[in-house]
């Protein structure tokens, strides 16, 4: 079954506000001098993606489905955001970032649900 199929399948069907899409997407994006390049692999342990949600909403009476992810940071996305190991890690230019690991999902399941965004 396609995943599109499954999508509308699953939207037609339940009955919850939510449906979370476990490793739906890579937000990183690979700088090099001469190419910028997104991560095109999919690893079996989830390196690299992240989890993400379709939410329904409904503001001034109109219903709407939009995409939510795991924010990068506990707080956000934004590192003014970060408290804790990770602002001794933004803070250190990356050098104290023990047990941090920002390219595995598993590390984020507290983190704050935000926009799609891309790193």
């Amino acid at each position: 079954v396609k995943f599109k199929d499954r999508l509308i399948e699953l939207l037609q069907t339940t009955n919850k506000s939510e449906i979370i899409l476990p490793n739906f997407y890579c937000p990183f994006i690979m700088n090099a001098p001469l190419s910028v390049h997104m991560i095109d692999e999919r690893p079996q342990d989830g390196r690299y993606m992240q989890d993400c949600k379709l939410a329904y909403e409904k503001h001034n009476a109109v219903g709407y489905w939009q995409v939510k992810c795991r924010s990068l940071f506990k707080h956000g996305n934004n590192p003014t955001e970060a408290v804790g190991s990770e602002k001794t890690c933004i803070d250190s230019g990356g050098f104290r970032c023990s047990g941090l690991d920002y390219s595995l999902s598993t590390n984020n399941r507290d983190h704050k649900w935000v926009p799609l965004y891309f790193v």
